[in-house]
């Protein structure tokens, strides 16, 4: 921006006879933000804090009922040519300040059609509760009362004994979580079950109360003043809150910290107490209602307030750590000013930046924290749409119309018709009109490979699970494990002890039957044949205790590396019959056997694959090129390795069944392919990694298309 646009304005006239004021109950206290002085405006009425550059402030000091306000500019012009604010600049101030009620005029006629306050007060209000339906409050009472009652008796834990002993309870309460973790991890799984909401809910809000009053008595005990408490509503939920703004006006951030920090460093006490308490009792009201206390006031802490993409005690906090102060409003107004100049050419605005450093900070939050909230407001819509589906669809079209249309017809409205683009609106539209049409080509027009990404399993074609056909103790390994073997090839030897024991006795048995057979082949008994029969039925169990006997040397069936990693510390174990022993691999040749989805495979069936790659877990660095494919058609339940379930840290729901193997909850698809392996590339037979399918290009918005429509229909069933 050139000197003369900072300077002169071409709406000047309208201000430039005004006559005005600050309004004398406004407060004013000098504070310090990264080394840069401001003065900050407090309103009394309101309880709402505003922020001046010192050459603002003197400007402003200078107005007076008796001088116009171009008076007053030409007097600040000649004291500080080099600081006094321009003209563009002073009608920003006036507007922001009379639209904030805190300037009185002794011509009031000519405000109104200038500011327009309270037409554009109304209109503002009305799209904050359009916009946030989801979230509104309701003031109840001033708490001021209550805050100083209570004061005395908690203000010992604002002296360092005070803080020592919130320490030591809060890491000895950490102490018994660890100690009880396994249970505790357990309990957790049931907190949302219906018989536990109403539960979770009371605990919930009466953490919310005791955070609430944190801020509160902090705030007060360092001079501060609470005047405000209410419920407020999050999606319907009705939760405590606390008015304790007056902090603002601290000249100490660590101060402003405290306060912010305040709610948190209770529900970290609240639930150390709770703690003790489910340690102690029984199950039962109090031990549930304990759990559900101890859990709200760590897991909503630590992902909720203490999250400083949210604005709540996080934000806070981190804006007065960073000694930004309005740092989410401050971050839209340095996004929009990259792009107005950026973007649509703009060169008139002014960026909201006043150090490098915050020129960096704010772009950075802005971006952060809106993904964070369409990605938290998106969740919530489809954890809605889980339970009631017709809620989660009218939460999704708010979130769509609030982060989506609202801010396109905004945008539109500004380049069509705001002031600020007259020097340069056709150079933007034209600008944005290109961007629109390569996108739509992009999105609509131009192909663009499709991917699938698909877990599996890397395994040799031609392998064998050795198991053991008959039971015994492991006597020792034969050949030790990642060895090459041959066919018939002796693994391990078994011993089982019971097998010759029998056999002795029915060679008795047998025997026996002998003589008999012969005393009645003498006499002439007519039981000859039956005795016959009996031996022969001996016969065949003995053949089969010494089939099994031979069964106790497990061999080879297949030549390969003889795989056993866990075999060596079973060594005197007992083994029952099928047990898992290792695997014989044929390492010449590999495959990789990836799970599909029914919705992905039907991506598969009626296209071709152009090319196939894999990954392996742990070696993503080295892609492997595949060929060979090929979608087995016919259904699964059983995966490929118990690794890529969810019990085993995969991506595929699982669930057990009555034999405690983990199947998939939904029917999958195999899609195999033969691995092309480099010379000098070790591969193991079962490691996990993706394999990575390339399809015929299709235009992006077509892909799109199908995701979106595969998602709803594998979650909602629809």
């Amino acid at each position: 921006m050139s000197q003369k646009e900072k300077t002169f304005s071409d709406v000047w006239y309208r201000v430039a006879d005004l006559k005005m004021a600050i309004r004398p109950t406004v407060r004013i206290r000098k504070h310090t933000f990264r080394g840069q002085v401001w003065y900050v405006l407090r309103d009394p009425l309101s309880n709402r804090y505003y922020r001046l550059r010192p050459h603002t402030y003197r400007f402003i000091t200078r107005l007076s009922p008796k001088r116009a306000v171009e008076e007053v500019w030409l007097e600040s012009l000649k004291r500080e040519p080099e600081t006094a604010p321009g003209q563009e600049e002073v009608v920003r101030l006036l507007t922001q300040l009379h639209g904030a009620d805190l300037l009185y005029f002794t011509t009031p006629t000519r405000t109104g059609s200038f500011f327009e306050r309270h037409e554009t007060r109304t209109r503002k209000e009305m799209q904050a509760r359009v916009k946030g339906f989801l979230f509104f409050t309701m003031p109840l009472f001033n708490p001021d009362g209550l805050i100083k009652g209570l004061l005395p008796y908690v203000r010992f834990f604002f002296t360092p004994f005070g803080v020592v002993l919130w320490l030591v309870t809060i890491l000895y309460a950490g102490s018994i979580a660890v100690t009880n973790w396994d249970v505790l991890a357990g309990d957790s799984e049931g907190v949302l079950s219906p018989d536990n909401l109403a539960l979770l809910y009371v605990g919930f809000f009466l953490v919310k109360v005791f955070h609430e009053l944190g801020h509160g008595l902090i705030c007060r005990h360092f001079g501060g003043s609470v005047n405000t408490m209410g419920i407020m509503f999050l999606i319907f939920t009705p939760m405590p809150y606390i008015d304790a703004t007056s902090s603002w006006g601290f000249r100490s951030r660590w101060k402003r910290v405290l306060v912010g920090g305040g709610g948190m460093m209770v529900e970290f006490f609240l639930g150390a107490m709770a703690l003790f308490v489910w340690d102690k009792t029984d199950p039962g009201l109090v031990h549930s209602l304990a759990y559900n206390i101890m859990f709200v006031s760590t897991v909503s802490t630590l992902l909720l307030n203490a999250n400083p993409l949210m604005r709540l005690d996080g934000y806070y906090i981190l804006s007065d750590l960073l000694d930004i102060p309005n740092l989410y409003s401050r971050s839209k107004k340095e996004l929009n000013y990259l792009a107005e100049r950026y973007l649509l050419g703009n060169r008139q605005g002014e960026s909201g930046a006043h150090s490098s450093a915050e020129a960096i900070w704010l772009p950075l939050y802005g971006i952060g924290s809106g993904l964070y909230r369409m990605l938290l407001f998106s969740g919530i819509a489809l954890f809605v749409a889980d339970e009631y589906l017709v809620l989660g669809v009218l939460i999704a079209l708010s979130v769509l119309v609030s982060w989506l249309l609202v801010p396109l017809v905004k945008f539109f409205h500004f380049l069509l018709f705001h002031p600020r683009l007259s020097r340069n609106r056709m150079r933007a539209m034209g600008f944005v009109s290109v961007l629109l049409a390569g996108g739509a080509f992009g999105l609509v027009l131009m192909p663009v490979e499709d991917h699938i990404r698909l877990p599996g399993m890397a395994e040799a074609v031609h392998y064998h699970q050795v198991v053991n056909d008959a039971p015994g103790r492991l006597h020792r390994l034969l050949v030790a494990p990642n060895q090459k073997v041959t066919a018939d090839t002796p693994l391990v030897e078994l011993v089982n002890p019971e097998f010759a024991q029998e056999i002795l006795q029915i060679e008795a048995e047998y025997e026996q039957l002998e003589s008999t057979a012969q005393k009645a082949a003498y006499h002439g008994v007519e039981d000859l044949e039956t005795i016959r029969k009996r031996q022969q039925t001996l016969q065949q169990q003995i053949d089969i205790l010494q089939q099994s006997m031979r069964s106790l040397k497990v061999r080879a069936k297949q030549k390969g590396i003889w795989v056993a990693p866990h075999l060596g510390g079973e060594v005197g174990s007992w083994l029952p019959r099928g047990a898992e022993l290792g695997t014989i691999i044929d390492p010449a040749t590999y495959r990789f056997a990836a799970i599909v989805s029914q919705a992905q495979a039907a991506a598969l069936f009626g296209q071709p694959v152009l090319q196939a790659e894999v990954r392996l877990t742990g070696q993503e660095g080295v892609v492997l090129k595949a060929s060979t494919n090929q979608l087995i058609p016919y259904r699964h339940r059983h995966l490929p390795s118990p690794a890529l379930g969810w019990f085993g840290g995969g991506d595929i729901p699982v669930r057990m069944d009555t034999t405690g193997a983990a199947v998939a909850l939904e029917d999958f698809f195999l899609f195999t392919v033969n691995l092309q392996l480099p010379d000098d590339f070790v591969l193991f037979h079962g490691q996990l990694g993706y394999l990575r399918l390339t399809l015929p290009s299709r235009p992006l918005l077509a892909q799109l298309r199908d995701r979106y429509l595969q998602f709803v229909q594998g979650r909602f069933k629809i």
